[in-house]
């Protein structure tokens, strides 16, 4: 019966992980004039091209971040007591900024 129970146990823990949430652990936020259907827009599209260009979590959460930052959202900047929250330039990406990726424009 010990078997029994820990097999279920495992099948039950291996069942809720898959439910886990797949998308990045890092907060990104529409850009200045963006919508928020711009913003969806874009997220589903840098989640997306996040796991094409990463295999693992921190990776991933980089790849997102540069991404959405690309697309001139913004994301969380620290070094204060709150964040700060940048954008790129209106219309330009940010100097070093990585290219959009495929299929997004700026």
């Amino acid at each position: 019966m010990a078997l029994a129970a820990w097999l279920l146990s495992l099948a039950a823990g291996l069942i809720l992980a898959g439910c886990a949430s797949t998308g990045p652990r890092a907060l990104a936020l529409p850009g200045s004039g963006k919508t928020l259907d711009q913003f969806h827009a874009d997220d589903g599209a840098c989640r997306e091209w996040a796991g094409r260009a990463s295999s693992d979590r921190p990776g991933y959460d980089m790849a997102y971040l540069q991404c959405v930052y690309a697309n001139g959202n913004r994301i969380p900047v620290t070094g204060g007591r709150q964040p700060a929250y940048v954008s790129p330039p209106a219309g330009s990406a940010a100097p070093g900024a990585p290219p959009a990726p495929p299929g997004l424009s700026r």
